[in-house]
């Protein structure tokens, strides 16, 4: 599956947000959203950007050029980001992977629950 199609329903489901819904918020129609999730349609880039503006996550997040939804909300003190990188350093690849898996893995267990409450 292209990873943009995959982000786009993801990003439907965690905000409940309708095809149809999303269509009014970027000024396209419900058929061109399904026909984007779908695969029969690729999004112009100013589509994209409002669609990463809708959501707030960067277009390089959309496209999957980064796994960092929006960068400039990942902005921290050179404290923070210090003891990040030394953390990093204990870590491999495989490991931040394996976390990076487990925070999406809890993210879908909130979202199930929500659906069921």
């Amino acid at each position: 599956m292209d990873i943009f199609i995959k982000r786009l329903q993801e990003l439907l489901d965690e905000k409940d947000m309708t095809q149809r819904e999303l269509a009014e918020r970027i000024g396209v129609t419900e058929v061109t959203i399904s026909r984007y999730i779908n695969g029969e349609r690729k999004p112009r880039i100013d589509i994209i950007g409002k669609i990463a503006e809708v959501f707030g996550v960067s277009i390089d997040y959309l496209l999957g050029y980064s796994n960092i939804r929006n960068p400039y909300n990942n902005v921290k003190s050179n404290d923070q980001q210090n003891k990040n990188n030394e953390d990093d350093e204990l870590m491999s690849e495989e490991d931040l992977y394996v976390i990076e898996q487990f925070k999406e893995f809890l993210k879908q267990q909130r979202r199930m629950k929500r659906k069921k409450d």
